[in-house]
């Protein structure tokens, strides 16, 4: 099941465009100096990486923003797996309830992956559907 967990959000890291090779700075600034938070919340999120995710957060990612899929970090910390990284975007305010583009909702992807203390948690942070 965790195999099938981790290609599922491998998955939504390649079909989301995470996987890719960060986008070059803008002319002037240096690869240091110009960082895109929402691309590495997205892709910490995806992988498990709590340091990621609230590096990504203290650097000023939108907790709700969404990827070209309209997928939230929620729903790709949930396909994951990663209940630290779960509780840490709850905390920060993530809504529980927000579906991408295709009606996914973080709920929806934990139990598609058996993730049943992650869809407990949601529930009790208020996860409908």
């Amino acid at each position: 099941m965790r195999a099938a967990a981790l290609a599922f959000a491998g998955g939504l890291l390649a079909w989301t465009g995470c996987a890719e090779k960060r986008p070059a700075a803008p002319e002037g600034y240096s690869d240091t100096s110009v960082r895109p938070f929402r691309l590495d919340l997205f892709a910490a999120a995806a992988r498990g990486d709590l340091p990621g995710v609230q590096d990504a957060l203290n650097r000023g990612a939108g907790v709700d923003s969404r990827d070209s899929t309209g997928a939230t970090a929620l729903v790709l910390a949930a396909a994951n797996g990663s209940l630290p990284v779960i509780q840490t975007l709850i905390s920060a305010g993530a809504d529980v309830n927000a579906a991408d583009g295709k009606g996914l909702t973080p709920l929806a992807a934990a139990s598609a992956g058996g993730y049943d203390e992650i869809a407990r948690v949601l529930r009790a942070s208020g996860a409908r559907h």
